[in-house]
């Protein structure tokens, strides 16, 4: 079974301590392929077997909050932007990544409420695919830019969805020429005034938040400086800044692929059962036929004893999930064939 990232995680289970019977483990399942390149890496399979099993990265959400002010009308920027979406939520590589999408301003754009429920509710593609098109089709441009109020809302609903189900993995995509203006400086029905600084607020809110959420931000303009803190305080660094005088569908098209490799974390759930010896548990990573050991670096912080061959338990004591470093994340999430391999039986390579 494939994963959103063109990629499988097998499990080899720990040996049951009777083995076989004769004082041997059960290798059952595991293929003499795997049995070699065990070895030529140092793990021996007489010592790591059983059966296999197959896991999945947690499914990843990607909320678009979407400025359709007046302003989107000039220099070929609405055009561009949809074109660009229309393209994205059609082409198959994204097949499985969920979707949903918000505009603003909406008709009653000072009112919190109206942004808690989504235009495009998410869901799947290629499924939602016809409706986000369809969507964005009908839009017109209009009105200010309640940047604050949209966000608030639009958070607000993904964290339901989360609440939901909470398998997912959700991040906010704000799409935008511009930065909060003067309008909805008395919200109705609640919430912030539209201000950059509540902008940040809330964004940070929902990053620190449980569960997480992430803002990413990609501004439609060369003049948008003030869209990095945005995304700062929505915990991913720096706005994406897309040119006017540029090819904007192509560098959008490249910004949300972009943003849907970087929200993708190599964080896997794994059946750490009630007799798991965490001291004899190795990664393996495979591609291009070659088969290479990753090794425990203990937390976050130890990656830099080896950031491309780096892993850690997300907690020490109770683990429930295995975390790549980020640098050799990175590495995996760039193999169209990578097929990261969770060994149980064997010594834990420590780094």
């Amino acid at each position: 079974m494939l994963t959103r990232l063109g990629m499988t995680m097998v499990l080899l289970a720990a040996c049951n301590s009777n083995g076989n019977g004769n004082g041997m483990p059960d290798l059952t399942g595991v293929t003499d392929d795997m049995d070699s390149t065990l070895v030529d890496i140092g793990l021996d399979p007489n010592n790591c077997g059983g059966t296999t099993q197959k896991v999945e990265l947690a499914p990843l959400d990607m909320v678009i909050t979407l400025d359709t002010s007046a302003s989107m009308d000039f220099d070929l920027k609405w055009v561009s932007v949809e074109s660009a979406l229309e393209d994205f939520a059609t082409d198959p590589r994204f097949n499985g990544l969920g979707v949903g999408l918000q505009y603003f301003p909406l008709r009653k754009q000072c009112e919190l409420d109206a942004y808690q429920s989504l235009s495009v509710p998410i869901d799947a593609l290629p499924g939602v695919g016809p409706a986000i098109v369809a969507s964005l089709r009908q839009k017109k441009m209009a009105g200010g830019t309640p940047m604050t109020q949209a966000l608030e809302g639009t958070l607000a609903a993904t964290k339901d969805w989360l609440t939901a189900h909470p398998d997912h993995r959700s991040v906010v995509v704000l799409t935008t020429d511009g930065i909060p203006d003067d309008t909805c400086q008395v919200p109705t029905g609640g919430g912030l005034a539209n201000s950059l600084d509540n902008v940040k607020s809330v964004v940070a809110a929902a990053k620190a938040g449980t569960p997480s959420i992430p803002t990413f931000v990609i501004g439609v303009g060369s003049e948008l400086g003030a869209l990095n803190d945005i995304a700062v305080a929505g915990g991913t660094t720096s706005a994406v800044l897309v040119d006017t005088a540029s090819d904007i569908k192509a560098a959008l098209l490249t910004a949300l692929t972009n943003i849907r490799r970087t929200a993708l974390q190599c964080e896997y759930d794994i059946p750490m059962g009630p007799d798991t010896d965490n001291g004899r548990v190795n990664i393996t990573f495979k591609t291009g036929g070659s088969l290479t050991a990753f090794g425990n670096v203990g937390d976050l912080g130890g990656c830099s004893k080896a950031p491309l061959q780096g892993w850690y338990f997300n907690d020490p004591v109770t683990p429930t999930k295995i975390e790549l470093c980020p640098m050799a994340c990175d590495n995996v999430k760039g193999s169209s064939d990578g097929e990261i391999n969770v060994v149980f039986g064997c010594k834990t390579v420590i780094l």
